[in-house]
């Protein structure tokens, strides 16, 4: 073997060796570290203060304005075990409530809510 040939061989086994393998990352670890999300579409002409319960405790999330699209953060301590919550959306002025049917939740998930024009 020429000693061109010799030297490439061997760049080349060495580099193999170096190359070692690649392992790519499950998602869903990375998943659990990041919050649950409430996706607020108001397309009515009132504000509404959105709430999450759970357990019969209420907790409030912040307030919806007025024809916008928000995300509420769902607190880690709302998030623990196995989360079956509702959502309430209370319009700033008015006595009437309007609560969503059980649903679970997991961390990283996004729950949708359209409030529909008054």
């Amino acid at each position: 073997m020429r000693k061109g040939n010799r030297i490439l061989a061997l760049l080349a086994a060495a580099l193999t060796a170096c190359g070692g393998t690649s392992q790519v990352e499950d998602p869903e670890p990375l998943r659990s570290l990041r919050p649950a999300v409430v996706r607020v579409e108001n397309q009515s002409w009132a504000d509404f203060n959105i709430y999450v319960f759970r357990n019969q405790a209420r907790q409030r999330l912040g307030r919806s304005t007025a024809n916008t699209t928000q995300s509420f953060r769902i607190p880690a301590d709302v998030m623990t075990g196995q989360p079956r919550i509702t959502i309430g959306a209370d319009p700033i002025g008015r006595q009437v409530t309007g609560i969503s049917r059980e649903i679970s939740v997991q961390p990283g998930d996004t729950v949708f809510l359209v409030i529909p024009p008054a």
